[in-house]
């Protein structure tokens, strides 16, 4: 699974955009300010905040008082959202297989619950918890066990 570079740009604006919503309610963010991603330019941020108000995951304020807020509360926003909104389906298959070709075989069931635990991981993770920098417990416990050495 690839992560495009436009996907952590976009939970990166989603974290800004929740942190300053929580510090100033009811006052968007403007682009200059979510522009302050080092190494990203601002018209790319741009773009990124344009699929996420496509999304239904951000709003936006012309004028002099304008700026980007979050659409829903940080908690009610997944990182599954913002990658879907972002980067497509969670995970697809390259190239001109059709998965009928992989239906009953031990391919099938991999994929199938590579799929479960990425949806699961990414829809168990909000907005909130990444503004917070805290994790769910259950996807705490998931790092600590694949970081655990083996034996």
């Amino acid at each position: 699974m690839q992560v495009a570079q436009r996907t952590v740009v976009g939970l990166e604006v989603a974290i800004v955009l929740a942190r300053k919503g929580a510090a100033r309610p009811g006052r968007p963010t403007s682009l200059a300010e979510l522009a302050a991603i080092p190494n990203v330019e601002a018209t790319f941020v741009h773009h990124v905040l344009r699929h996420l108000r496509v999304a239904g995951l951000v709003t936006s304020r012309r004028g002099a008082d304008g700026g980007w807020a979050l659409a829903r509360p940080p908690h009610a926003i997944a990182v599954a959202d913002v990658v879907v909104a972002l980067d497509g389906p969670l995970l697809a298959i390259e190239g001109d297989v059709s998965p009928e070709a992989f239906a009953g075989g031990g391919a099938d069931q991999l994929l199938g619950a590579l799929r479960h635990i990425v949806s699961d991981v990414l829809g168990a993770v909000t907005i909130a918890d990444l503004a917070n920098g805290t994790l769910p417990a259950s996807i705490g416990e998931l790092v600590d066990a694949v970081a655990a050495p083996a034996g």
